[in-house]
């Protein structure tokens, strides 16, 4: 946990100068979470080794990649995207609400072709009443479940 405590103290000082639009659009917060799960996950994973020197890296030039050139914010995003990246292949660990985005999305998709199955063959006079309908009764149902798993998570610390 040594290095995370460099890590935060990096990036409170270079976040000074920064926006605060800019600190909560590129996730410094979510940065700094990941930094620690990292360090954590470090002592089984060379991967994990690696992104936490990324993350010092990253947390010593932050200003830089912020307001400098757009190259360099693309970048910074490349880097982010990667660690969390393995951080949910490797280790399991989701962003909050993961899940009840994902679920609500499939409830949605679901409940559009059902409803316009059942428009189609059943109620074609209630075509957008049925779909209207279908939509919204697969969007709670998944929903609900998405919110399950992502207690689960929640429960066993699997959040970055």
């Amino acid at each position: 946990m040594e290095e995370s405590k460099k890590i935060r103290e990096n990036f409170e000082l270079q976040v000074k100068n920064l926006y605060r639009g800019d600190i909560k659009f590129y996730q410094i917060e979510r940065l700094i979470t990941i930094s620690e799960i990292s360090e954590k996950e470090s002592t089984n994973c060379e991967i994990c080794k690696a992104n936490v020197e990324k993350i010092k890296e990253i947390s010593e030039n932050v200003k830089d990649y912020m307001s400098g050139h757009p190259k360099r914010r693309r970048e910074y995003e490349n880097k982010f995207d990667s660690i969390v990246h393995h951080l949910k292949k490797e280790h399991q660990y989701y962003s909050k609400e993961y899940f009840t985005t994902i679920y609500s999305f499939w409830g949605l998709l679901l409940g559009l072709i059902s409803g316009f199955l059942i428009s189609h063959f059943i109620l074609s006079a209630w075509m957008l009443e049925s779909i209207a309908i279908a939509s919204v009764f697969f969007i709670l149902i998944l929903r609900q479940i998405g919110k399950i798993k992502d207690k689960k998570n929640s429960e066993g610390n699997k959040i970055a």
